[in-house]
Parts: structure tokens; sequence; C-alpha cells
């Protein structure tokens, strides 16, 4: 391990996607309020409030509705196994889907209540392949990385450094690795030549799925301690940007979300927003921090600034 070593960086990964998103909304190639919906060719429609549409704006606030219902692990399974046959987020989101199930979406009306959800932001990249055309991992690589000279890639088959991306590990009775076991190898590029961007961006682990060193999470978050600028001297958001997406979109007034324990108090676009919370989400006492934990497949991660 050193300090390029790159990780599976678990749920940090959505402040990333975030990054790329507000790309796309900055130079006008989506609309933070309008109804993803007219985005997909599929419905995004939560029947307990049809009329209610669901934005971008909410889906990176976890403010949807939409959550990780009974058929989202059923569906991620098919996502990750299937190479040339994926199944359209619409089988999970549409009434009649086959991995649809009725709390797919909660009872809360869109915009009003928070709760956490990996879906989210899968819905989030597929809005980005239908407006540009592009798999999400290219997508990013262009919208993200290659401005701002990294290597950190969401497709492990994309790295220059395989031999130094770490395996993922949990001690089951014995260490047993969970994911990137490639012996140093680097895997064939997914066989997609078939798939159809804006149908799955879920297959791209947008969510979860970014692969990063601490030298690379630093430079990405240089971009929020700089008013939008990187390391390398480019500019990557204008400073409102970099405004909107760490004011508060919600925050917890006792009743209107799910805070996880007293973890998630309060939250903007892709990021939560630390609030010193008593026997909660302090990360350092009496600083406000932007920023996003994660944890998945043996890997526990923290990702703060203030």
């Amino acid at each position: 391990v050193n300090s390029d070593t790159r990780y599976r960086i678990a749920s940090v990964s959505k402040s990333v996607t975030a990054l790329g998103c507000m790309r796309l909304v900055e130079n006008g190639v989506i609309e933070l309020d309008a109804d993803v919906s007219s985005y997909l060719p599929f419905g995004v429609i939560n029947m307990n409030h049809p009329y209610v549409p669901i934005t971008l704006r909410m889906l990176l606030s976890h403010t949807s509705s939409i959550q990780d219902g009974d058929g989202y692990n059923g569906f991620l399974t098919a996502t990750y196994t299937s190479e040339g046959d994926l199944p359209s987020l619409g089988e999970l989101l549409e009434t009649g889907g086959s991995y649809f199930t009725s709390n797919m979406y909660r009872t809360e009306e869109p915009g009003t209540y928070f709760a956490y959800s990996n879906l989210n932001f899968g819905l989030v990249a597929t809005v980005m392949e239908a407006v540009t055309g592009q798999r999400f991992d290219a997508l990013m690589d262009s919208l993200v990385f290659e401005p701002l000279e990294l290597g950190c890639r969401y497709e492990p088959s994309a790295l220059n450094d395989i031999e130094n991306l770490a395996a993922l590990y949990r001690n089951q009775g014995g260490w047993v690795a969970q994911a990137d076991q490639f012996n140093g190898n680097t895997p064939l590029p997914p066989a997609l030549d078939d798939y159809v961007p804006g149908s799955n961006g879920l297959r791209f682990a947008p969510q979860g799925g970014l692969r990063a060193s601490a030298r690379e999470l630093h430079a990405l978050m240089t971009v929020f301690l700089n008013e939008g600028v990187g390391m390398n001297g480019g500019s990557l958001l204008n400073t409102e940007t970099i405004d909107a997406m760490l004011a508060p979109e919600w925050s917890f007034d006792g009743s209107n979300g799910n805070n996880y324990y007293n973890l998630f108090n309060s939250w903007g676009l892709g990021f939560q927003r630390t609030t010193n919370a008593a026997m909660g989400d302090i990360v350092f006492e009496g600083q406000t921090m932007w920023g996003h934990p994660g944890e998945a497949y043996g890997l526990v991660s923290d990702w703060y600034f203030d």
C-alpha cells in the first residue's frame, strides 16, 4: 500500500457522481428541477403521488421518495451478472416491471422526506447517460477525471495500474476477498457493445464503484476547497454551482426523514452536511463539514472537508 493505491471507495463515489452531474447542469444539458421521466425511456412515478414530479434535485438529496425496496437486490444482481442483456431500470421502477415491488416508492410525497438510497444515484447516472448518449463510466472520464488529469475510474478494466488496486476483504472465519481480487491481471472490459446508454446506469456503480486513491480523492476535494478549480489549474465548476452543491437541501426536523441513528441530519446535492449533533454526526466538534461516508465489501471510507 502506498499513497497511489486505489480502493473501491464505496458510497463516497456518490459525491463524485454528483460532481459530474452538476457539470451537465451547469452546461445546460439537464435541469435540476425537471421531471426525470422527461429524459428517460421509462416513467419514474410514485403512484402514491402521481402528479408530483421526481427531479434530479430530489435524487441528489435523497428526498425523491425512491428507496431500495425488495426488488432492488435482485435487480442489482441481474445487472452485475448480465452482459449484453442488461435489464432496464424501468423493470424496477415501473408498475408491472419484472423487478418492481410496491415498496420501491415511499408513501411520503417526493421532495418532503429524506431516505438514503443507492438507487437514487443509479437513476442519476441513467439520466446522465440518456441526455449525452454515453455510458456513465466513459462520461465521468470525460467530465471529471480527464480534465483533472486523474487516473481514477468507475470501470476497473480502464485503470492504468491494476497491480496497485487493493482487493477488499472480510474476515469470515478467515480472510476472504470480497471485491477487486484481480491478482495483478487487468480484467477484460465488459461485453456491452449492445448496451443502450440511458437504460441502466447502475451497471457502472455510480453509487459505490469508483476506484480511487487517497491522493486522487484529495485532488477531487480540492475542487470544492478552491471554488471549482482543480489542482492542475483547470476550472471544473463555477463558484455558484459549488455553493449550490454544499447548501442545505434538507435538514432533519425530528420527523421529516430517516436520519440513521443521528448520522444524517442535513444534506446538500450529493453531500452530507455535518451538524455536530450530540451522539451523532460529529466529525470535528464545532465545525460544519461536507462529504460522504461509505461502507461496502469490507471497506469503510470517510471523505470530509471544512
